[in-house]
C-alpha cells in the first residue's frame, strides 16, 4: 500500500522508517478510509484490524514511545477518514484487501509471539480455545484465554475469559482467583518497570483494576483432590487487557488456601498480541 506516501513521511517515529512502521500507519490509514466509506464488510475490517494491530505492536516493541505511536495513530486516522471516497488509489487498495483477504479468510490457526510468551488464535471448531497463552511449571500447566464454548462464534463476542489449571498431582486447589490489570482509565501509561534486567513487572496494586472470578469449576477431581480446575472472569476484563502495552505483563493472584488469607500463588502472563489474536479468533469459523 502507498495510500498517504506525504503524510507517512512526516509522521516517522524512527528513522529511517522501519516496514512495520510503515505497516501499521498505511493499516491504520486504511481502515479510517474505510470506515468513513463504509467500503469493507465485518468479516474484512475485522482482518484488517488483526493486521493493524499487530503492526502497531511491532512498532512498540521496537522501541517507539507509547507517545509518539499514539500521535501518529491518530493523525493517521484523520487523514485517512478524509480521503475522498472516489479516490483512485482508495479503491485499488480496497480491491488489493479483498484478494489478499479470500487467502486469509482460509486460515484456521494463527500463532501471535511475543517477547517471552505467544498466544495461540484458534477459528477452528474443533479448537478448545479461541486464544490461548499457556504458563508450564512443575506443579501445574497454567492456560488462560478465551475458551470456546460453541461452534460458532460465541454469543458473548469470543468465548469465555477463562484460566484453566491442570496439577501434576491431586491439589486441594485454589479457592478463588483475580486478575490484575493495568488501569488504563486512571493510569493511561504503560507499566515497563523491571527487575534488574528481567522482563516488565505486572503493575502495581494501586496502577490496577481487580476482576474477580464469577465462576469455579471443578473439571477432574473432587474436594478430596483436584487434577483440572477452571476461574471464569467477567466479558469486561477482555477490553482490559486490549488496552495493555504488548510489553506489559498481567498476574492471576490464586487463593490456595481459604484457612490462611496470607496464602497466594501468583501468575504472570504477558499482553502480548492479545488483542489481535482476539480480531484474529473472531473471524467466522472454519
Amino acid at each position: 500500500m502507498r495510500l498517504f506516501a506525504c503524510f507517512i513521511l512526516a509522521a516517522t517515529l524512527v528513522a529511517p522508517m522501519a516496514a512495520d512502521e510503515r505497516l501499521f500507519l498505511e493499516r491504520t490509514a486504511l481502515a479510517a478510509a474505510a470506515d468513513a466509506c463504509a467500503l469493507l464488510d465485518a468479516p474484512r475490517r475485522t482482518a484488517l484490524e488483526a493486521g493493524r494491530l499487530q503492526a502497531r505492536n511491532a512498532v512498540l516493541r521496537s522501541g517507539a514511545s507509547w507517545a509518539d505511536v499514539t500521535r501518529a495513530e491518530g493523525e493517521a486516522r484523520r487523514i485517512g477518514a478524509t480521503k475522498p471516497c472516489a479516490d483512485a488509489t482508495l479503491r485499488r487498495e480496497i480491491t488489493r484487501l479483498g484478494a489478499a483477504f479470500r487467502r486469509y479468510q482460509l486460515t484456521p490457526r494463527e500463532t501471535y509471539t511475543g517477547s517471552t510468551a505467544s498466544w495461540q488464535a484458534s477459528r477452528s471448531r474443533v479448537d478448545g480455545w479461541h486464544v490461548v497463552q499457556q504458563l508450564d511449571r512443575p506443579d501445574l500447566v497454567a492456560e488462560f484465554g478465551l475458551r470456546r464454548i460453541g461452534t460458532e462464534i460465541d454469543a458473548t463476542d469470543v468465548g469465555e475469559l477463562t484460566l484453566r489449571l491442570s496439577f501434576a498431582s491431586p491439589v486441594r486447589g485454589p479457592s478463588a482467583a483475580t486478575l490484575h490489570v493495568r488501569d488504563a482509565a486512571r493510569v493511561p501509561e504503560p507499566w515497563l518497570q523491571t527487575v534488574i534486567a528481567g522482563p516488565p513487572t505486572p503493575a502495581p496494586r494501586p496502577m490496577s483494576r481487580a476482576h474477580f472470578a464469577t465462576r469455579r469449576v471443578v473439571v477432574v477431581g473432587d474436594a478430596a483432590g483436584v487434577r483440572e480446575m477452571q476461574f471464569i472472569f467477567p466479558a469486561r476484563a477482555v477490553a482490559a487487557l486490549q488496552a495493555l502495552h504488548p510489553n506489559e505483563r498481567f498476574e492471576i493472584e490464586l487463593a490456595t488456601d481459604p484457612r490462611n488469607p496470607a496464602a497466594r500463588m501468583r501468575l504472570v502472563f504477558e499482553a502480548g498480541d492479545f488483542a489481535a489474536a482476539h480480531a484474529f479468533a473472531s473471524l467466522p469459523p472454519l
